[in-house]
């Protein structure tokens, strides 16, 4: 296992683009993390390696009814691998987040307090991968098989598949194709197993196929109970369905 961690970029990445969006959206609402106990705050975290980039986002909360807590700046600190998170508020809740420029295969996600008890939470990755078929803007029949095909695979584990259209399109015949399958690096779409909508048109739709390895992480003790955190690897490819 790789024992150096790697730079923080200096600038966020596409991935935060969403959230810093809706910084200024709302009312926030939040506590202050100085006033709670360790024992009684959750956390909830997720490290993602996706084609956006590469980003650990935290939001700790009160247990007892999920605000969400912002940390008090001379007591209470998130780090990320040795990185001091940043914080974005967006639609009633704080996070706290750390791009990273390249992969790691572990994130320690690191609560460091004055007064209270520290917590330390720990993601390892799942293996990287890249989807090898189809190719982007490839055109393919829905009325024939379709292959597709990552590398490397993952023996023994599974990998959750989505296939979508364009929101506003109408294209799918349903609003999306979901499920987990063995992760072999390949899956076959039988003929017509993916229906186009009555509403499609004649040239064909633009569809997204996405791939997601998801790993639990450790979760930190002397926390309450009902947080999570969860590694993914995320990557998609977007071609052209045709009928």
């Amino acid at each position: 296992m790789a024992t150096g961690y790697p730079p923080a970029m200096s600038r966020g990445t596409a991935i935060l683009a969403p959230l810093l969006a809706l910084a200024s959206v709302g009312c926030i609402e939040t506590a202050q993390s100085c006033d709670v106990e360790t024992r009684d705050m959750l956390m909830q975290a997720t490290a993602s390696d996706s084609d956006e980039g590469i980003q650990v986002e935290v939001e700790l909360q009160l247990a007892d009814d999920l605000t969400s807590l912002e940390l008090c700046e001379d007591d209470d600190e998130l780090t990320v691998n040795g990185v001091v998170a940043q914080q974005i508020r967006a639609l009633g809740h704080v996070y706290y987040v750390v791009d990273f420029a390249d992969p790691a295969e572990r994130y320690d996600i690191e609560l460091r307090r004055e007064v209270h008890r520290g917590a330390t939470a720990r993601l390892e990755m799942p293996p990287r991968f890249e989807i090898t078929a189809p190719e982007v803007e490839l055109r393919q029949s829905s009325a024939e098989e379709f292959e597709l095909r990552w590398d490397p695979p993952w023996a023994g584990e599974v990998i959750g598949l989505t296939l979508e259209g364009e929101i506003g399109e109408g294209c799918l015949e349903g609003p999306r194709y979901e499920q987990e399958v063995a992760d072999l690096g390949s899956y076959l779409f039988a003929a017509g197993s993916i229906e186009l909508a009555e509403t499609a048109p004649a040239t064909g739709c633009d569809v997204t196929v996405g791939l997601t390895r998801t790993v639990a992480g450790d979760y930190p003790a002397g926390m309450a109970d009902g947080g999570t955190v969860d590694a993914f690897v995320k990557r998609r490819v977007r071609f052209i369905l045709e009928p």
